[in-house]
């Protein structure tokens, strides 16, 4: 199980039930969301899009639990209504609307064997400006799970065999990175310089 997963898909599982197709897209983003990605995903308001912030060490100190924090992307749009953006009308749903019914969704909700969600901040990323030029609006909702558990599965049977370790160490005065760059050609250019020592394994598996 992979906590990050489970609750970005626990997510997405719960905004969907709760809007149906009210939103024209529910998603999750690599990262943090920023202009330029805001200006491609305007044409999907109204929508909402989900990123894991990262986090800090949780309540048991060996290193596998963190207090994982999320934020969702509330964006709508209207062109010549400012206050549809926000209170919504007979033709849009409004960014208020949406908020005032994903944070009860969501906070206190229990993703399995990973913890439970807690509606921690709710913030206006646009100035009165930007909600102009943009003629939209933009509020990202942060959620907290505690204690998320990390726990090793990794499936090294969907690896590939590994076949070589090339390492070349270059002892000061330093080559230039041009130099390094013909060492890593193939076959190696050593015409003009060469490392001062390398290591090559090959076949670490047999």
């Amino acid at each position: 199980m992979n906590s990050i997963i489970a609750v970005e898909d626990h997510m997405v599982a719960e905004t969907e039930a709760l809007f149906g197709n009210v939103l024209k897209q529910i998603d999750c983003l690599p990262g943090a969301l920023n202009l330029g990605l805001l200006k491609q995903l305007l044409i999907t308001a109204p929508s909402v899009h989900f990123a894991f912030m990262g986090g800090k060490e949780g309540v048991d100190d060996d290193g596998s639990h963190i207090d994982g924090r999320f934020s969702a992307y509330v964006i709508t749009r209207h062109v010549g209504n400012d206050s549809a953006r926000r209170r919504g009308d007979s033709t849009t749903i409004g960014s208020y609307q949406i908020i005032n019914s994903l944070i009860p969704k969501l906070h206190g909700s229990v993703v399995d064997d990973v913890g439970r969600m807690a509606c921690k901040s709710i913030q206006n990323m646009f100035t009165i400006q930007l909600e102009e030029t943009f003629k939209a609006s933009l509020y990202a909702i942060t959620f907290e799970v505690k204690n998320m558990p990390f726990v090793f599965e990794a499936d090294l049977s969907s690896l590939d065999d590994f076949i070589t370790f090339d390492a070349q160490y270059d002892i000061p005065e330093h080559e230039a990175t041009a130099e390094h760059d013909k060492w890593l050609e193939e076959p190696a250019n050593h015409t003009t310089s060469e490392p001062d020592l390398t290591d090559t394994l090959t076949d670490l598996n047999t």
